[in-house]
């Protein structure tokens, strides 16, 4: 019995290490939407930027729509948000479009000057789909497109996100996603 638990103990231990500070991408952390953002990232709204945290969201709201957000932040670091969505009776589909640039970074080979700039750019293009499985409960699915510009060095991955949504009542709401 003690055994098992050192082995869980110890797998444990590796996964969230494996974790800390290895990840790309640290863009996908930004939050779009001014009300998303202030809520802490939060599944909430029914607007296109609030499915990027959860794709379920898209089926609350069955009209279509066209957002465009822009943020500047500091550092002259922008953030820029399209999204396009069409629904039909029991289905929503949205085109989403999420470019954040971060111009001017430093060049370093060694502690001291810098030895020159170069821009820091993100990209993710995603489609996105919401199904009313009645009137309070809807999923969602999302797939994505990554683009990662780091000086000389580039990645592009795929990535895919689903989401569940359930009105209880008018007051209470669950919600769940895996990003």
């Amino acid at each position: 019995m003690n055994i098992k638990i050192f082995f869980v103990l110890l797998f444990s231990v590796s996964v969230v290490s494996a974790q800390v500070g290895t990840t790309g991408l640290p863009f996908l952390k930004l939050g779009i939407g001014a009300r998303t953002s202030a809520m802490g990232e939060v599944s909430v709204g029914s607007d296109i930027a609030a499915s990027i945290t959860n794709p379920a969201l898209l089926g609350e709201n069955m009209q279509s729509m066209l957002q465009f957000t822009h943020r500047a932040w500091t550092e002259e670091t922008t953030v820029d948000f399209f999204g396009a969505k069409t629904s039909s009776e029991r289905t929503s589909f949205a085109l989403a479009i999420n470019s954040t640039t971060i111009p001017d970074f430093e060049l370093r080979t060694e502690p001291g000057p810098s030895i020159g700039t170069f821009d820091v750019h993100y990209l993710s293009v995603g489609l996105l789909g919401a199904y009313r499985i009645n009137d309070n409960v809807f999923a969602g699915l999302s797939g994505k497109i990554l683009y990662e510009k780091l000086f000389i060095d580039d990645a592009t991955g795929v990535t895919f996100d689903f989401g569940g949504d359930d009105k209880i009542s008018n007051e209470i709401t669950l919600t769940a996603s895996i990003l």
